[in-house]
């Protein structure tokens, strides 16, 4: 009977394990898709046009923004997998929907913005973005503070990026005084 129930949590523990190496997977692979297809945008728009615009004083270098990027993605991903293996049911699926609807304005944002020039609309999307990454952070925080924590240096990018858009809209003309 012992060993039954030694074999038992073993396979248990096998089981959790395997659910949160899972868990790990789906948020790294998310979240390098996304990188992936924004990279993509980004870079289309970077040889084609972006060279030629008008840019604000508070214009970082080009070269900053993949270390950047790259550390922002790697707090996602690991504060979002932190998220699924601490939350209840309830608020994984919560936190899954707000992660992956923010992954999706990223990518909208940059194809907006890099690739078809549209910085109006683009910062009508970054706008959005903001709110759906406050709310996640809100969300995360309920489950797991420190995961809630990791999300703020790219929630005060996105800010940042958000009054970049904003200038670079401005001082190109595309957008309405009233």
């Amino acid at each position: 009977l012992m060993r039954s129930s030694a074999a038992s949590d073993v396979y248990k523990r096998q089981e959790e394990d395997m659910n949160k190496l899972m868990k790990f997977v789906y948020s790294a692979v998310i979240t390098v898709i996304a990188g992936a297809a924004a990279s993509y945008f980004t870079r289309f728009g970077i040889y084609n046009w972006y060279a030629a615009l008008d840019k604000p004083t508070i214009t970082p270098p080009d070269a900053v923004f993949p270390i950047v990027w790259t550390i922002l993605y790697l707090l996602m991903i690991i504060a979002f997998y932190r998220v699924l293996t601490k939350a209840d049911a309830e608020r994984q699926r919560r936190a899954n929907q707000l992660f992956l609807g923010q992954l999706l304005l990223q990518v909208v944002w940059t194809y907006f913005f890099f690739t078809q020039g549209y910085i109006g609309l683009a910062f009508a999307v970054i706008i959005l973005l903001d709110l759906i990454v406050y709310k996640m952070i809100l969300n995360f925080k309920a489950a797991d503070k420190a995961a809630a924590y990791m999300m703020y240096p790219y929630f005060w990018w996105l800010i940042y990026a958000s009054f970049l858009n904003f200038s670079f809209a401005y001082i190109n003309g595309m957008v309405v005084i009233f």
